[in-house]
């Protein structure tokens, strides 16, 4: 009887043993599956303007071989709290494996790049928070006269039905509805802002404000600003200055339709335009040159 049960006693210590060991087997199988699922961290950003030609600009980058085309531009990792709360390797997932990016290499021999065209420029919690994930990416901003992109953005909340009320009226309600939710914002990074980011049309216009807090962390040299009206003008040119920013080998890009383009007829009041003109004279004379 006593060697039946120590017999009994060293076939289960084997079976747990057994058990064990295939444990850290499926363990490990799944932590490679893992591994390989994550993907890289961005190579650039485009990091705004909103309304000025972001989407556009991210196609016709993307028609570089060495660019990686993703079907959504856009992540909202950094200036989303909810997205920010399941972690850095849910960002990593929307983007290309380290596997399928050695696969591009050798195809095209040399590493592909990858970005982030998230129009974030605006969010003052965002700089710090992409230094601190990427602090050696490359940034590009494309701008455009802060006036019609005013306008734009308007007509974008018109017809997502976010705004009811006139461009002028909502121009003179913008203070009253972003600051209150602005100032959370700059006492917790976790706030989601919806108003701020939704009625911010005049605000968003202040380029060189933004700008000082995206160089708080960047240095000017990891930083591209384009002129949306360049832009529209000659996209092969301003691509092929880009392209040389990145690093990237010389390749001559053919036009390609506008992507997310609004229509809208509205002229804005002549008054109303003088006054928004007078507001945003430093901008425009700075960063539209």
């Amino acid at each position: 009887m006593h060697n039946k049960l120590a017999i009994m006693d060293k076939y289960n210590q084997l079976n747990y043993l057994k058990y064990q060991i295939l444990t850290s087997i499926s363990n490990a199988k799944f932590f490679c599956k893992t591994l390989l699922k994550l993907g890289d961290l961005p190579d650039f950003y485009i990091i705004g303007v909103q309304k000025s030609g972001t989407s556009s600009l991210y196609e016709c980058l993307c028609k570089h071989p060495g660019i990686i085309h993703r079907l959504n531009k856009e992540v909202h990792f950094f200036n989303n709290p909810s997205n920010r709360n399941h972690g850095i390797n849910f960002y990593k997932a929307n983007f290309s494996t380290k596997y399928n990016k050695r696969k591009v290499e050798r195809q095209i021999g040399y590493t592909p790049l990858e970005g982030d065209a998230t129009p974030f420029f605006i969010h003052p919690c965002v700089p710090e928070l992409v230094y601190e994930v990427t602090p050696n990416a490359k940034l590009i901003l494309i701008v455009r006269n802060p006036i019609d992109r005013a306008l734009s953005h308007y007509h974008h909340n018109q017809i997502r039905g976010r705004e009811n009320v006139s461009f002028a009226e909502a121009v003179k309600l913008e203070e009253d509805r972003i600051t209150n939710d602005f100032n959370k914002l700059l006492k917790n990074p976790e706030h989601s802002a919806n108003a701020f980011l939704t009625y911010s049309y005049c605000k968003r216009g202040y380029y060189d404000e933004q700008m000082e807090n995206w160089l708080n962390f960047f240095p000017q040299e990891n930083l591209n600003i384009i002129n949306f009206d360049d832009f529209v003008i000659n996209q092969a040119n301003v691509c092929a200055k880009i392209f040389n920013f990145l690093n990237l080998p010389i390749y001559q890009i053919t036009s390609i339709q506008k992507t997310n383009s609004g229509k809208y007829t509205e002229k804005i009041d002549p008054n109303l335009y003088d006054q928004l003109f007078d507001n945003f004279f430093i901008t425009m004379n700075v960063y539209l040159k």
